[in-house]
């Protein structure tokens, strides 16, 4: 589940956001040929980053 707040983050923002972890992740696969480790992670959010995507505005939530 993903919490946000519609007047600081749409929905479009949302998907456009998961489209591209989605992308950065298989090509991780491809170009590694293994499970996503640490480092990968890593290099995905920074690449994220680099990219204009503000991943602090999202908020990760569990529920029991």
């Amino acid at each position: 589940m993903i919490v946000y707040d519609p007047d600081i983050l749409k929905e479009k923002e949302i998907i456009t956001w998961l489209s591209r972890i989605h992308e950065l992740i298989i090509q991780a696969l491809i170009k590694r040929e293994k499970d996503i480790d640490q480092d990968a992670i890593d290099r995905i959010a920074s690449q994220l980053t680099e990219e204009g995507y503000a991943l602090e505005r999202f908020e990760q939530t569990t529920t029991a």
